[in-house]
């Protein structure tokens, strides 16, 4: 299976997709109405949710940005990738740039073997946190959306459609698995630690590298892209708030 074959490979930190009715650029850093459209034979379908402003951001690392993450669940807890701090000082501080502004943000969890981390922002207002899904049932074939920083755009939030292609299970050592979804989409740099929503709008996976020697055989500018599926996000994100409310 291709998913396999992205354990070595080119992690990229950007993945989208290449045809203009799939994807749509946005003048600003974060999309607040996204409206969609699948495709059945002689029937157009439109989809909408909406996204708060705050919810999906560019993390940096001083003026550096280095990935995308997203507020999930909880107003003050933001998911991305581990790998986007490789070799960066993680007791930070990092900063969280949206439309709303730019926030200090500070790394709690760190798991580079599923490849997510969850960082505390502050002084930061968000009435709405994106939804968890808390049905990960989808099958081959299925439409998914996903958001990513795209640095060849002038840091702006790239929206995407992809088709799901194939699920896998990697192993991650010490008897562990990691559950992992396929697609193709044109990779680039910044799409790393970017949600990938079901079709109504929940998060369901987290972007994470991209295979660049794996390409899209109906598209050659296409590579074979991976995220991971975020089934244990909710337990995570549930135990670091009660730390936190704890503390005081």
């Amino acid at each position: 299976m291709k998913a396999k074959r992205t354990k070595d490979s080119t992690i990229a930190r950007s993945v989208s997709g290449s045809k203009v009715s799939r994807s749509k650029r946005i003048g600003e850093i974060i999309v607040v109405f996204l409206f969609l459209f699948l495709f059945i034979p002689n029937l157009l379908v439109a989809q909408r949710f909406d996204i708060n402003t705050n919810s999906v951001g560019i993390m940096y690392k001083g003026d550096r940005p280095i990935g995308t993450g997203f507020v999930c669940q909880y107003p003050d807890l933001i998911t991305t990738c581990a790998h986007i701090f490789e070799g960066e000082n993680k007791d930070g501080p990092f900063i969280y740039k949206t439309t709303g502004g730019d926030f200090s943000a500070e790394l709690l969890y760190f798991d580079d073997k599923r490849d997510i981390a969850v960082l505390r922002v502050f002084d930061m207002k968000i009435e709405k946190p994106l939804a968890l899904t808390k049905d990960f049932s989808i099958y081959e074939g299925t439409p998914l959306v996903l958001m990513g920083y795209d640095h060849k755009a002038l840091d702006q939030i790239t929206v995407s459609r992809v088709n799901v292609i194939e699920f896998n299970k990697q192993d991650i050592g010490n008897g562990q698995l990691r559950d992992l979804v396929g697609f193709y989409g044109i990779a680039d740099h910044g799409y790393s630690g970017g949600p990938v929503f079901k079709w109504n709008g929940e998060v369901y996976a987290l972007i994470i590298n991209a295979d660049f020697d794996s390409k899209n055989p109906d598209n050659p500018k296409e590579s074979f892209n991976v995220a991971v599926i975020l089934e244990d996000l909710s337990s995570i994100l549930d135990s670091l708030s009660k730390d936190e409310r704890d503390e005081y």
